[in-house]
Formats: C-alpha cells, structure tokens, sequence
C-alpha cells in the first residue's frame, strides 16, 4: 500500500484569502459560506427599481420645463396662438408619460410594502406586480390627477392655453 500524503487543512478568518497553495502544499481549503438574507436584499433590488422611475420622472419634468419654456419663447413670435395650442400636445404627452412613471412608482412601493410583511421563508424575488395593479390608487388616472403630477402639468397647460389667449386677443 502506497504511503498516501497527509492532508493539511487550513481555515482561513472571514475576508482573508486562504493561503499560497505553494506555501502549504497539499492543503485542502475550507471556504466559509456566507449567507445573506433574502429579505433585504429583495427590499434592495425593490427600492433600486424605484430610485430609477424617480429619476426618469424628474428627468421628464426638467425636459418639460425646458421645452415648454422654449417653444413658447419661439411661438410668441409667430403672432399665431395655434402654434402655442399645439404646444400644449406634447405637455399633455410628457403629462401621460409621467403618469406612466407615477403609477409604476406606486406600484413598486406597495410591492416593498408587501414583501416588508412577508416572512424571511416566502421570499421568491419576485417583481410581479399583479396584486399591487388591483389596488385604484396605483393606476395611470389616479397617478395622473391625484397626485403632485397635476399640481405640476395643470398650471402649465393652463399657461399655455391663457398664453395662446392672450397673443389671439392683442393680434
């Protein structure tokens, strides 16, 4: 019978890398298997969606700002006020837009809701956002209206309008 190698184990502290094969030949490694708990880490993936519907909503509100500043600038020129009403088109465009980022932002934070609530064994990472579209607070009319969105939109398409009033009324 062959003189079989004695094994050396060696087991390395959390966050250090194990030794240099060639300096302790034939050691077996022993990795230490970390387990982080589902809970959080879906509640993470859940909260990274949400910070990008904000982001993309605050990106489309500066674009409207802008735009609307600008077209109007131009228009006012024209001494016609159907340019200006057409305007308010893509206002109305962004406005049903942002309503889209809205309910989706509503949408994710009653699904952060739920799986806060949910027991650490339930956790499946799942984004199906099926249960939370029953609820009518997170749809498209209600996200649109009832919301800071028509606090923002309303008084734009109103500026539009009385601007488009006011360059038909003095021409």
């Amino acid at each position: 019978m062959l003189n079989a190698p004695q094994l050396q184990t060696v087991v390395t502290p959390r966050g250090l890398d194990p030794p240099d094969p060639d300096v302790v030949p034939g050691a077996t490694y022993h990795l230490e298997t970390v387990v982080v708990p589902r809970k959080p880490k879906h509640l993470e993936f859940i909260q990274q969606a949400i910070n990008r519907v904000d982001n993309n909503s605050i990106l489309l509100k500066g674009w409207t700002i802008i735009l609307t500043a600008t077209l109007l600038g131009l228009f006012s020129d024209d001494q016609t006020a159907n340019h200006i009403f057409m305007l308010s088109l893509p206002v109305l465009g962004f406005w049903v837009l942002d309503g889209i980022f809205e309910s989706r932002q509503r949408l994710l934070q009653a699904l952060h809701d739920r799986v806060r609530r949910l027991p650490e064994s339930e956790i499946d990472f799942t984004m199906d956002l099926s249960i939370e579209r029953q609820d009518p607070k997170n749809r498209l009319f209600a996200s649109m209206f009832f919301s800071s969105l028509g606090l923002f939109y309303g008084p734009l398409v109103v500026i539009v309008f009385v601007t488009a009033g006011l360059l038909s009324v003095s021409f």
